[in-house]
């Protein structure tokens, strides 16, 4: 009974942009609370992802003895178990890369970042999945690209008289840039893999990232902190239960609409982060960061209304356009 009812609301019209919006929810808190933990704590990236994936794991583990009994051989021998592993290991480069980021730059900065991801998204699930992308979606993209430089305010543009730009700042984008393309990756890889059973999926993904969160502790000579206080592991389970319930929440939305649709939908991210940072650390951007945050925002409200009343059929306009170059 129980069941039949949560499968009518996710197989609702409403579901996957709701499931999206909660996802996007949960990503930025846990973003703000690894940002405390790194900084104010100093609990290094790849403790906090193997803890979190411990967690993760178990209770999968356990879930899926109860629910699938076969979830050994389905993990390994099903003909989606390659894609599936291989969406682990990119997803777990994804998380530790925005983590190792947020050692260097704001959460709201990291957050705009990644959200240049809807262009490479749409583009990558219409490349090769032959999703719809609209002229709409490709112009809000150029738009939020040109409005990021806003947000990031390169020295070389804004400060050229400044004698050495920060170091730690440029690669703190620069790590942000890397995920974000490695998590363009992970929704085609998601659109890709359809309907798995979502707790299988990030099952192999914990499985991953336990191994790949502490070999870089390994290659990069990075110690672990061992004495944790009662706030450290309340911070550390906020983590966990936000990183279990936003994976499940983005799997089944990609599961139920395009990848470049639930992307477009990450642009509000950018107010949730700017709330979370300014309760946890009490920074705001200033007037010209916030001025590039609001036009990324703007444009993916435009983009994903836009390209509601524009798209026809199952051709969009770039392919269109791309029918009518190639003729």
């Amino acid at each position: 009974m129980t069941r039949n009812i949560i499968a009518k609301i996710l197989d609702s019209t409403f579901a996957p942009t709701a499931l999206a919006l909660f996802s996007d929810l949960m990503f930025v808190l846990i973003d703000g609370v690894v940002q405390v933990l790194e900084e104010e704590h100093g609990i290094p990236t790849g403790q906090i992802v193997f803890i979190r994936m411990v967690s993760t794991l178990i209770f999968c583990f356990v879930y899926l003895s109860y629910t699938h009994p076969s979830f050994l051989k389905e993990s390994t021998k099903s003909p989606k178990a390659p894609l599936i592993w291989v969406r682990g290991v990119n997803n777990s480069l994804v998380i530790i890369l925005m983590y190792a980021s947020l050692l260097y730059i704001t959460l709201s900065e990291c957050t705009v970042i990644l959200h240049l991801r809807p262009f490479p998204v749409g583009l990558l699930c219409f490349l090769i999945l032959r999703e719809r992308f609209s002229i709409v979606q490709l112009v809000a993209s150029i738009i939020s690209f040109h409005a990021v430089i806003l947000v990031i305010q390169p020295s070389s543009l804004f400060h050229p008289h400044d004698p050495s730009p920060s170091h730690n700042r440029a690669l703190g984008f620069t790590l942000a840039i890397l995920s974000t393309l490695t998590s363009s990756v992970d929704f085609l890889l998601l659109r890709k893999i359809g309907k798995v059973d979502p707790i299988l999926i990030l099952g192999v993904f914990a499985c991953t990232a336990l191994l790949l969160g502490p070999l870089q502790m390994v290659v990069f000579h990075i110690s672990p902190v061992l004495d944790l206080t009662a706030k450290v592991w309340g911070l550390l389970t906020t983590v966990a239960v936000c990183g279990f319930l936003a994976q499940v929440a983005i799997v089944l939305s990609l599961q139920r609409a395009s990848g470049g649709s639930i992307a477009i939908l990450g642009y509000l991210q950018v107010v949730f982060a700017m709330i979370i940072q300014w309760l946890f650390v009490r920074e705001m951007p200033n007037w010209l960061a916030g001025l590039g945050m609001g036009v990324i925002v703007l444009a993916g409200i435009w983009s994903a209304y836009g390209t509601e009343k524009l798209e026809m059929g199952d051709q969009g306009e770039i392919e269109r356009l791309l029918a009518g170059e190639e003729s």
